[in-house]
């Protein structure tokens, strides 16, 4: 279950960190978890994982299950990416039609 480099780089173009897009496929992958295995299979030290978790509840790409200890699960990627996904392709078609029009 490694974390593929092109799908982190993919995360960062819409906005999310490094730290944030392996927490998030980690999350994918795996399904509801643990910070500690989150961080774990996300490849990320355990110390950063709670601030992007954090970072990702903001967001809304996910959500805290409390309990001992708290799992935290993600949204589904179409309703929470797929609007980023489509605002960066307007943002490219507006640019495409200003350098168009220089």
């Amino acid at each position: 279950m490694a974390i593929e480099e092109k799908e982190v780089a993919a995360l960062r173009r819409l906005g999310l960190t490094e730290y944030e897009s392996r927490i998030y496929l980690a999350l994918i992958n795996m399904g509801p978890n643990k910070a500690s295995e989150v961080s774990f299979f996300g490849q990320i030290p355990r110390t950063k994982a709670y601030g992007a978790i954090m970072e990702l509840e903001r967001k809304g790409l996910l959500r805290i299950i409390p309990g001992k200890p708290e799992l935290y699960a993600p949204s589904s990627p179409s309703e929470h990416l797929a609007p980023l996904v489509m605002k960066l392709d307007r943002d490219v078609k507006d640019s495409e039609s200003v350098v168009q029009s220089l």
